[in-house]
């Protein structure tokens, strides 16, 4: 038999149906750069807080994509600091 699939749309987010799809699809590209730059600098997520400003428990929460307490303009500040 034939397998059955869909196209993606090109954003995850929307073939999923999740409000803003292009919001989330940018924060979830922001936090993907933010680990990225933190494991660049061989640093730890409370060595990470504090040069962002914010608790390891935040930087755990962007870690894990937990991101709905972070605007897309906070999460591209945070990459700010670390580039």
């Amino acid at each position: 038999s034939t397998p059955h699939y869909t196209v993606s749309s090109g954003n995850i987010f929307a073939d999923l149906g999740v409000a803003e799809p292009e919001i989330a699809l940018r924060k979830a590209d922001l936090a993907r750069e933010l680990i990225a730059a933190i494991k660049n600098r061989g640093i730890t997520q409370q060595e990470a807080g504090e040069l962002l400003g914010i608790g390891q428990p935040k930087v755990s929460a962007i870690v894990r994509g937990h991101l709905k307490d972070f605007s897309v303009n906070r999460l591209m500040e945070l990459l700010s600091l670390l580039n």
